[in-house]
């Protein structure tokens, strides 16, 4: 399955809850700015992208080791417990 295709029900989800509380204006915004900070910041890109290529199921290169921000996000994973 592409990101894409893994994405959609979420995004269809978040729309039909933006909807539902009329609040779909303020959830352009906020999105409008998650995207914008996204295309801003190179660090905050490579630490969402995925460790594999879905398309190749390899390990891909991110300039900060081989598990493409992983170990970043279980030590977050392990303060929160």
């Amino acid at each position: 399955m592409t990101q894409r295709r893994a994405a959609a029900p979420y995004a269809k989800a978040l729309v039909a809850l933006a909807k539902d509380r009329n609040q779909t204006e303020l959830v352009g915004r906020e999105l409008g700015d998650v995207a914008a900070t996204f295309e801003s910041d190179r660090d905050l890109r490579d630490f969402f992208r995925p460790a594999v290529d879905p398309s190749k199921g390899e390990a891909q290169g991110t300039g900060r080791g081989t598990n493409g921000g992983g170990e970043q996000w279980n030590e977050m994973r392990r303060r929160q417990v």
